[in-house]
């Protein structure tokens, strides 16, 4: 393994944040050098010079081996959540190390669990950085699982090349890059998109702007206290709850129903499974509310389908206050928080794709045991998939639940309560945010103990990189 090829790689990441820590601080300027601007433009100066430096001293190479991409992915996140720390503690406030480090990895995590108390506080352009930081990682969840780690062969376990590998036989997009393209594309496109419509809405330019990058980035950090609430913004809701939804949709298969392609969003039996659960889901919550809460039928559609929207694309967002829910809501919402978006996209959770997969492999099951004789194959859609996919994907979620299960626990050895302890580690494994209990969405996660904090950082970081992409470092020895 060469370690200055992977310096290479990883300081172009840095060079990336480098730009929005710069677009950061001229926000701060345009709001009268606000008190964001000296810890922006210092933390810029420091990622700048960090970042340039291998650029101008190591060569460029372009055979990079398995071991060292793996390297690159998993310490490039590592790195900038580091990097994006800097603004936080340099302007102090509340921030304390483990603070601004949860602040950080929630943020390129696309987690937007918070742990401070007061966001009006921060400045402007501080708070413009933390929705950055989101539209930062979630590009790099694009970057890197759907197009460096499927380029490497089969070694990688991401349900992604399901979708990929439909689209490339139709000849969606031309490769490897032409799929890094069109997904870009997308991205940047609705990024786009949803500012001008949220700007028309009647939102603040630098607000609209900020929202869009935490929705589209599946995000959640909001610009203010009371979230999406705080807007008191019917259009801006409903505006920001069609691009949640859309965002959890897998983005090679939006670029494919705008180019008139074979495939398309409305021909996946995944994406149509994702929008149907969300309706379904979203139904069943508003009927609830109004039965056991008896909010009015206006507030209880709007608060179910937004919530529903939220969690089922794993943003995290909310316009209302969980914790005065009924039990049988909190449940509805964890299956979506653990469930969450499709492959593809900006989401985190199990993934829709691996459940579908998961309900076709027991159907296909059943009939293997009808028909001893005969070869059925797993399918999705047309789609036969191979069996080495059917188990990882299923190992997967295995190792998914187990995971928050052993979370909870080492939660509740630090005094949480079990509904806390349970929807915390499922909030930040799935990069959703709020939880319930003391972690839900009227409170935050800046009350519980040094050590849970910087262990729920771990279980977002395990999250977004699924898993194997972290844990695949704490066994880089033994690679021959």
């Amino acid at each position: 393994m060469r370690p200055f090829v992977i310096v290479r790689y990883i300081s172009m990441g840095l060079l990336l944040n480098a730009v929005f820590m710069l677009i950061a601080t001229t926000v701060s300027t345009l709001n009268h050098f606000d008190d964001g601007f000296f810890p922006l433009l210092l933390s810029f100066l420091v990622t700048t010079a960090m970042g340039a430096f291998p650029l101008f001293f190591v060569p460029s190479y372009r055979d990079i081996s398995l071991k060292e991409s793996y390297v690159i992915v998993a310490f490039s996140w590592i790195l900038c959540c580091a990097i994006g720390m800097l603004p936080y503690l340099l302007w102090g406030g509340e921030f304390s190390i483990t603070k601004a480090w949860f602040e950080s990895v929630s943020g390129y995590t696309t987690t937007g669990a918070t742990s401070l108390t007061n966001i009006d506080s921060l400045p402007l352009s501080l708070r413009f950085w933390r929705a950055s930081t989101q539209w930062i990682g979630g590009g790099g969840v694009v970057l890197f699982a759907l197009v460096v780690l499927p380029s490497l062969g089969k070694v990688h376990a991401n349900l992604s090349k399901i979708e990929m590998s439909s689209l490339s036989k139709l000849n969606v997009s031309k490769g490897v890059y032409g799929s890094l393209r069109s997904i870009l594309v997308v991205y940047i496109t609705l990024t786009v998109l949803q500012s001008i419509l949220l700007y028309l809405a009647g939102l603040k330019m630098v607000d609209a702007i900020a929202y869009s990058l935490s929705t589209i980035s599946t995000g959640g950090f909001a610009m203010s206290n009371s979230n999406v609430a705080g807007l008191n913004n019917s259009v801006a809701e409903i505006i920001i709850f069609i691009f949640m939804v859309i965002s959890g949709l897998n983005f090679s298969l939006i670029f494919a129903s705008f180019m008139r392609r074979e495939v398309s969003v409305f021909k996946s039996g995944v994406a149509k499974f994702y929008l149907l659960s969300i309706l379904i889901g979203a139904l069943m919550l508003s009927l609830g509310l109004q039965i056991f809460t008896n909010t009015g039928w206006a507030n209880a559609f709007k608060h179910g389908f937004f919530q529903v929207a939220s969690l089922a694309s794993s943003t995290g967002f909310y316009n209302a206050d969980t914790s005065l829910w009924p039990p049988f809501a909190i449940m509805l919402l964890i299956l979506f928080m653990m469930q969450a978006g499709c492959a593809g996209s900006t989401s985190g959770g199990i993934k829709v794709d691996r459940v579908v997969l998961f309900g076709n492999t027991i159907t296909t099951q059943i009939k293997r045991l009808q028909h001893p004789n005969a070869v059925i194959p797993v399918r999705i859609g047309k789609t036969i998939i191979a069996d080495e996919v059917v188990s990882s994907s299923l190992l997967f979620i295995v190792f998914y639940v187990i995971i928050i299960f052993l979370s909870t626990v080492v939660l509740g050895m630090f005094g949480l309560d079990m509904i806390s302890s349970f929807s915390a580690s499922a909030a930040c494994m799935g990069n959703v945010g709020p939880g319930f209990g003391i972690v839900g969405t009227m409170g935050n996660y800046g009350s519980l103990p040094d050590f849970s904090m910087w262990w729920l950082t771990l279980l977002m970081l395990l999250g977004r990189l699924e898993i194997y992409g972290l844990l695949m470092i704490a066994f880089i020895h033994s690679w021959k």
